[in-house]
């Protein structure tokens, strides 16, 4: 005999009591399934379990006992705990509502002995969208976890347990590749633009150079030197300007 029914001194020599164990859904697990909390077991470290109640009935249809059946949760936190498409900081995790307070129900990627043991509070604004899950609310969105982190995390309330679930994972991961693309692109625009000052300024001395060095070939001609040579090797019509310039010049 592992559990018990009633609370008496027999009780510790036969197991935990599953009134304890159910609270108040003991009377109805008289009339049909119930499911307790997870439990810690008290056999093996680091183990926990869920029990299954079920009522045992005569033929004439009397209430003999209960028949509990105790399910490992290890399966169920594998499941939980895979984290095939969450990165390197992404979790789910599950957790009760527990007074002004969250108990998580599982180990938890950053702390493995979480399970009934780790808490939020509510009042501190800790596991906001842990808060929403268990007020009765599913959505997804940004929050902030238990860590005190940015995530983005979608949660969900599980009815049938009272049991909030969330997936989330840090922002700083999620964007990870967009604000990767985005330094790029910032590092593009900034090459691009150093590359558009220096042409600009290249083209520009192209041009003013020989304008300058008109400037300066009239200038000596103005002064009565009409051996000065108008220095300039351009093709395009300030060649040709220059080229008319030291004509000028020597026909003077």
């Amino acid at each position: 005999i592992v559990y018990a029914l009633d609370q008496t001194s027999a009780r510790e020599m036969l197991g935990r009591s599953l009134k304890d164990l159910l609270g108040e859904s003991f009377s109805a697990g008289q009339n049909g399934i119930q499911i307790s909390d997870i439990i810690e077991s008290k056999i093996k470290a680091g183990q926990f379990s869920i029990i299954f109640v079920a009522p045992i009935r005569s033929g004439e249809g009397q209430f003999l006992g209960m028949a509990a059946f105790e399910t490992d949760m290890a399966p169920i936190y594998e499941l939980i705990q895979n984290t095939t498409g969450l990165g390197k900081t992404g979790e789910t995790l599950i957790a009760k509502k527990d007074g002004n307070q969250a108990l998580f129900l599982n180990p938890l990627r950053h702390d493995a002995e979480a399970a009934l043991k780790r808490r939020i509070d509510f009042a501190k604004g800790e596991g906001t969208a842990m808060q929403q899950a268990l007020k009765g609310r599913n959505g997804s969105g940004l929050a902030v976890d238990y860590r005190g982190q940015k995530v983005i995390a979608a949660w969900r309330y599980v009815p049938s347990l009272d049991w909030g679930m969330v997936a989330k994972i840090d922002i700083a991961e999620a964007f990870e590749s967009v604000t990767t693309l985005r330094n790029f692109v910032l590092v593009l625009a900034i090459a691009v633009l150093v590359l558009s000052i220096f042409i600009a300024f290249i083209v520009a001395r192209s041009i003013s150079d020989p304008i300058q060095a008109l400037q300066h070939g009239a200038n000596e001609i103005g002064k009565g030197n009409l051996d000065h040579k108008v220095a300039t090797e351009a093709k395009d019509e300030i060649g040709q300007l220059g080229q008319t310039f030291n004509m000028m010049a020597e026909r003077l």
